[in-house]
């Protein structure tokens, strides 16, 4: 593209995102200085929309005038309860759970093996869209994230279809195939190369994508180590990327439809100049980093609460050195959670026009008390399990995640992911948290000097004691590594300690795994139903819940 045409391209987009954004905007801005008051006439409506459900009659909506009507109403619920509902709906029609009929189900990884599927409805839908707009806007106004194109992965739209019809996919992946015009025009890989089912081939066409443009500025997707794993493959597969990029050609089999294979060929084209600049640019593949590809990069989008903090850990050696990590909010498939309305400071506040949320403090909950508070009723500095209402059918519906409220928009409060609130084990009542154990495992793999790009702590409780799995070129040095993860988790928790001085918990025991067994975990993961745009890695479980077989991968003898 030439000056003069960049030139009027920049200024139709920016006009374009100034429209879209800037009204929305307004609004939401006012809604934060009277969250309870959004939040109330919120769930008026759903209720009164789907008073007629059989869900609605049978908790007579008709009846709730208030929030403390409806708690006593209606009762917290988790999926399984909801699944017979939400499966007579998708499968007759009949407004069991919503009056709009989903037009999408997401479908995501369900804590019983089954997969989970989430209905959106139209409502459910532009609410959805609605947050994507003004966290691009914010972005817009307070970052660099639109200073070139975007490499943006998400999951497939469309994966399947009910009996009637109706697309079931990935809730990314349908707000990124309808995104705005200005900013999809910025995208650098079409929304159908998601649909590719290998997802080699799918990280391979990614990065060759990605390769072929020199002015990315920003990077985004739900789970950082989707980018760790970006970069390892154009590490794996630098020479053929290299040779497709020059040619404009793919020289190695790649099995398309025939839809993949016409937008592939559209996109691709041939570019010597580039594929010569990056051979010059870097000649040792094993060396290449992210920064050395994408010099112009200004921002990172995604997760960087609970898990994804450690993966983050690893990707930041990776990056630019003046890029920003821009958190992209507490999302799920079942509720649209928050909007960073602050990316240069990462403050996230409560979506309140999409989803009415609920809070109990999380000792409370954990101790057996139920004691429910609006999002206006929270405080600083506590944290929370979730409960949310949504336009798609969800009335109470536990979230099981937990947040921390860090400060406060106007009256309205930050939240911060913290982690799942299943992500403790306890073998002699030492209740250690998964974010106690990602730090232990990040700060001795600092002190000890030794990467750990893929962890496993599992509690073993017919040997009291807790076993550590990594992936490391550095098998030497685990016993250290053990020792050093033990010594912090005693300083973290004081549970952990008294039970570690007392005798009752084993030592910490640390066994190495071959390089590669984070992937081969992934796969695993992904065969079994996890789906792989919301990939999590749960690092802290019990050895009896491990639905995956680490003996083949061992390093079997670990000098000490």
């Amino acid at each position: 593209m030439n000056s003069v045409a960049k030139l009027i391209a920049d200024g139709l987009f920016h006009a374009g995102m100034r429209t879209l954004g800037l009204v929305d905007w307004q609004t939401f801005g006012q809604a934060l200085n009277h969250p309870d008051k959004v939040q109330t006439s919120l769930l008026k409506q759903i209720l009164a929309r789907n008073g007629e459900t059989d869900f609605g009659r049978r908790h007579q909506f008709g009846l709730i005038d208030s929030r403390e009507t409806y708690r006593a109403a209606v009762p917290t619920a988790e999926y399984e309860q909801l699944r017979p509902l939400i499966d007579h709906q998708m499968e007759t029609g009949q407004t069991t759970l919503t009056a709009q009929a989903p037009i999408h189900y997401a479908r995501t990884s369900g804590t019983t093996g089954a997969a989970k599927l989430l209905p959106v409805t139209p409502d459910g839908l532009a609410a959805l869209r609605r947050v994507q707009r003004l966290f691009a806007f914010a972005q817009f106004r307070g970052a660099h994230t639109f200073a070139g194109r975007i490499l943006a992965i998400a999951g497939a739209a469309i994966e399947a279809r009910t009996p009637t019809g109706v697309p079931i996919g990935s809730a990314t992946g349908a707000v990124y195939a309808g995104m705005p015009r200005p900013i999809r025009r910025r995208y650098v890989v079409p929304p159908v190369v998601f649909t590719i089912s290998d997802y080699d081939a799918r990280d391979y066409l990614i990065a060759l994508l990605g390769l072929a443009a020199n002015d990315i500025s920003a990077l985004a997707t739900a789970n950082p180590s989707t980018l760790v794993r970006l970069q390892q493959v154009m590490r794996n597969h630098w020479d053929d990327l290299l040779r497709d990029l020059d040619s404009g050609r793919l020289n190695r089999r790649i099995d398309l439809n025939q839809e993949q294979q016409r937008t592939v060929e559209a996109v691709l084209r041939a570019d010597p100049i580039r594929a010569n600049a990056l051979r010059r640019g870097i000649p040792a593949p094993e060396e290449l980093h992210l920064r050395d590809v994408w010099p112009h990069l200004r921002s990172v989008v995604t997760w960087t609460g609970g898990s994804c903090g450690y993966a983050l850990g690893a990707l930041r050696p990776s990056l630019p050195s003046g890029a920003q990590v821009i958190e992209a909010g507490y999302h799920a498939s079942e509720c649209s959670g928050t909007v960073n309305v602050e990316p240069a400071m990462n403050r996230c506040v409560p979506a309140l026009w999409a989803t009415v949320f609920e809070f109990v403090e999380q000792r409370d909950w954990e101790n057996g008390n139920r004691r429910f508070l609006s999002v206006g009723e929270v405080e600083t500095g506590r944290s929370y399990y979730v409960f949310v209402t949504t336009h798609n059918g969800l009335y109470r519906y536990a979230m099981n995640d937990i947040v921390t409220v860090t400060g406060r928009v106007a009256a309205t409060p930050i939240l911060t992911f913290v982690q799942k609130g299943r992500g403790f084990t306890s073998i002699t009542g030492e209740k250690l948290s998964e974010s106690q154990a990602l730090s232990a495992v990040s700060a001795a793999a600092t002190d000890c000097g030794i990467g750990t790009p893929f962890f496993l702590l599992l509690a073993d409780e017919a040997a009291a004691t807790y076993r550590l799995y990594v992936e490391t070129d550095r098998p030497a040095m685990v016993t250290k590594l053990a020792a050093a993860i033990d010594r912090g988790l005693q300083a973290a928790n004081l549970e952990y300690a008294a039970k570690r001085d007392s005798g009752r918990l084993n030592p910490l025991v640390g066994r190495a795994l071959q390089p590669g067994t984070g992937d081969a975990y992934r796969r695993n993961a992904i065969l079994k139903g996890q789906r792989d745009a919301q990939f999590k890695i749960q690092h802290l479980q019990y050895q009896r819940d491990l639905d995956f077989d680490l003996t083949a991968h061992l390093i079997n003898m670990v000098p000490r």
